[in-house]
């Protein structure tokens, strides 16, 4: 049954593309293209590509790569008000981690080099120091998760920037201290330990390095038994990555069907996509097709074979 709703969920989602704003439909065709080789969105990831690289409002790459390091943060994210502190702590974090994604996504998915660009901005010796005052502040990182967590993983794998204590391990103690009797706290550890697995593959382009995956594998066991106590203070997301990122490491879950049985329940009423619906985390403004997207391409990405080399 999970298969043919998922088939169902791909094909909805491929026919209303373009309806999607660009960032949604970059994520979308990269995510799908990377995990499991989909041709269909190799082919429209091909024709984004121009678009994609070309930086808005004839700026050249290192232009928008600064607009993109100053840029205010807007909106709200999980535990929003728990990261703020941390994130006025470490101002430039957020625009940094933005401007890394950007040199990740266009090495990887277009063949496109801005590295330079991005080391006139912002020059080792600045993100080394960044990193090494982060990696000692150990309440600032279980509060700013997954951004922590993915800009130190992208400096190491695109500059070669490392940070001789941070580690796999060190990112599992640093899950050990979360107050799981608090929903955000939940959420940000799931993010923590889902993102180290998923930063450690460069987001699906790569095999983990596998000296690594012993200590993967305590994070998906713990993880398991949290989201097996926790459940319906979970979200699908939370839920979904984390099938996602066990599959990354050669695991499959025992959750697997409680969490495939919530997703058949969750089918929005304004089109085959998923929505949350049956735990805590229900919220009006992220149920739309394109708000949406995130959770449903980890849903397809979850069931599909994650297929590298």
């Amino acid at each position: 049954m999970i298969q043919s709703l998922v088939n169902d969920v791909k094909t909805y989602y491929f026919e209303r593309f373009e309806t999607m704003s660009q960032g949604h439909q970059f994520h979308y065709a990269s995510r799908l293209a990377a995990w499991s080789n989909n041709q269909q969105a190799i082919d429209l990831l091909y024709r984004l590509k121009i678009a994609y690289v070309n930086p808005p409002h004839s700026l050249n790459q290192q232009q928008f790569l600064s607009e993109l390091m100053h840029s205010p943060q807007t909106g709200r994210r999980v535990a929003h008000d728990l990261r703020l502190p941390y994130f006025e702590k470490y101002p430039n974090l957020f625009g940094i981690e933005k401007a890394i994604f950007r040199v990740h996504h266009l090495d990887i998915v277009c063949n496109v080099d801005i590295r330079k660009d991005f080391i006139t901005l912002c020059p080792k010796t600045e993100l080394q120091r960044l990193l090494s005052n982060l990696s000692k502040d150990h309440d600032g990182l279980r509060m700013l998760s997954s951004f922590a967590v993915n800009t130190f993983y992208l400096a190491n794998i695109h500059f070669g920037i490392t940070i001789e204590s941070v580690t796999p391990e060190f990112w599992y103690k640093i899950g050990l201290s979360y107050d799981l009797d608090v929903k955000e706290h939940l959420q940000l550890l799931i993010y923590l330990y889902t993102h180290c697995i998923i930063a450690d593959s460069n987001f699906y382009s790569r095999l983990i390095p596998s000296q690594n995956i012993p200590t993967y594998q305590k994070m998906i066991s713990r993880l398991e038994q949290i989201i097996e106590t926790h459940f319906e203070r979970i979200s699908l997301d939370n839920k979904l990555e984390f099938l996602v990122a066990a599959k990354i490491i050669g695991l499959s879950s025992s959750l697997q069907h409680r969490i495939y049985d919530e997703v058949s329940q969750s089918l929005s009423h304004d089109g085959n996509f998923i929505i949350e619906k049956l735990n805590e985390n229900t919220r009006s403004d992220r149920e739309t097709f394109e708000k949406s997207e995130h959770r449903n391409v980890l849903l397809i990405m979850s069931v599909e074979p994650y297929i590298k080399g």
